[in-house]
């Protein structure tokens, strides 16, 4: 008598952990698939972090650390000026020459100011008339 009913307990359990498994499987799948679409592929961004790194060790000292202080903590010249002790009249070019150095290091100028070659601007539809 006890059997029978052990059994059937039994049963409904397996079938329980089946059922929980089947929805944490397509849980899993749903998720990735989201995932996938919503966080961004960051192994890109680790190679260029790599390379900006190694770029940022060729620099000196003195460019290395006031590229640091405007790039990374966010500071302005004049704040840069009060951290070093130096007047900001003294940080202002020597920011701008960091940052051509870097630039240098890198190898990714901006590119120039104007129309692109190879590339014909598209008519707005004034013109096409």
């Amino acid at each position: 008598m006890e059997r029978p009913w052990l059994y059937a307990v039994a049963r409904r359990q397996l079938a329980n952990h089946r059922r929980g498994d089947l929805h944490r499987r397509r849980l899993g799948v749903r998720l990735r698939h989201d995932l996938r679409l919503v966080v961004p592929d960051f192994s890109d961004r680790v190679v260029q972090d790599a390379a900006v790194d190694s770029a940022m060790a060729r620099l000196s000292a003195r460019d290395e650390e006031v590229l640091q202080l405007h790039l990374w903590e966010g500071l302005e010249s004049r704040e840069i000026a009060e951290v070093l002790g130096i007047p900001a009249s003294v940080v202002r070019p020597r920011l701008s020459r960091a940052r051509a150095r870097l630039r240098d290091l890198l190898g990714n100028d901006p590119p120039a100011a104007g129309h692109v070659h190879g590339k014909q601007p598209i008519p707005s539809r004034e013109e096409e008339r």
